[in-house]
């Protein structure tokens, strides 16, 4: 079983300082401000609003099973095609972006059709 030590100490290993980091706790699985850690533990979550999307690329549908690869694939493709978007997560398999409040609906709905396209390809 992976605890959250396990994770937290490969994440100080892996992970330049200065990053930022909430909580020492590695989720698995979420629910509206409900956050389960890799030790079954639930926590309620309201730290995380920042108007934060993300959601996570799986194997195939109805998988359990992360798909870090292709979440990389998708990073680096939206990058070449000028968006700039972030992965994440316990498994690296998490998509998040973090579009600008002052953001037009034009610049949000151009990195949003970037973003499909990154996803589809």
């Amino acid at each position: 079983m992976t605890t959250n030590a396990a994770v937290m100490a490969t994440r100080h290993q892996e992970i330049a300082r200065g990053v930022a980091h909430a909580t020492s706790i590695a989720a698995t699985r979420a629910f509206n401000s409900e956050v389960w850690d890799v030790e079954g533990r639930r926590y309620i979550d309201f730290a995380g609003g920042i108007a934060v999307l993300a959601f996570d690329l799986l194997r195939e549908r109805g998988s359990d099973e992360p798909d870090a690869e292709s979440a990389r694939r998708a990073v680096q493709r939206a990058y070449e095609n000028g968006l700039v978007i972030l992965s994440c997560g316990t498994n690296f398999n998490t998509i998040r972006t973090l579009v600008p409040p002052n953001a037009s609906d034009a610049i949000a709905d151009e990195g949003l059709e970037i973003l499909g396209r990154c996803l589809a390809a």
